[in-house]
């Protein structure tokens, strides 16, 4: 009997471990304001937590033609701590990269957020971070990436291979055509 609870138990934990799904390309066209948008991700990091890295491109008006490209990092969660304010990333959102070994700053990003009462009096916050994704941003995520490990405040997080590989195809599809690097 001991036995059938220890394997029940161990069943049950890894039922319960964190398994990120697979990121995917998206294509969106919003035809009221011409621009045209790729999407790859969620780069899931952990549970409630992931990103992803969007391409908007302008197809009419004087700027068509042009590309913007943001990385957006998105929290959903309840508020851990009594007395927190359950903001994660609000003082915090500083995001550093380690590429194939080597180190890249992004810096800090631009955070929003709404908090909202939960079930039993709980506090149930969303918090979104937006990181313009400048050339040398772009630069070092050319090229094939074997290894991304990054950081954003204190989480740290590592891709896997599924995800780097929607990255790399990411990039290389609808950064560089579009990208002046």
């Amino acid at each position: 009997m001991r036995n059938l609870i220890l394997a029940l138990f161990v069943v049950v934990l890894a039922g319960c471990s964190f398994q990120p799904s697979k990121p995917e390309i998206t294509h969106k066209y919003d035809e009221f304001v011409g621009m045209e948008a790729a999407t790859v991700g969620p780069f899931e990091i952990s549970r409630g937590i992931s990103w992803d890295i969007s391409r908007g491109t302008q197809r009419t008006g004087e700027k068509a033609g042009e590309s913007v490209f943001l990385l957006t990092l998105l929290r959903n969660g309840a508020v851990d701590t009594v007395g927190s304010s359950g903001w994660k990333y609000l003082d915090n959102n500083t995001m550093d990269l380690i590429v194939d070994g080597n180190s890249h700053q992004v810096g800090r990003g631009d955070h929003d957020g709404r908090a909202q009462r939960a079930g039993a009096g709980g506090v149930y916050v969303v918090e979104q971070v937006t990181y313009t994704l400048d050339a040398d941003d772009l630069r070092v995520l050319t090229g094939g990436v074997d290894v991304l490990r990054g950081r954003i405040g204190r989480t740290e997080f590592e891709l896997n291979d599924v995800q780097l590989e929607a990255l790399n195809r990411f990039v290389e599809t609808e950064v560089m055509p579009y990208a002046a690097l």
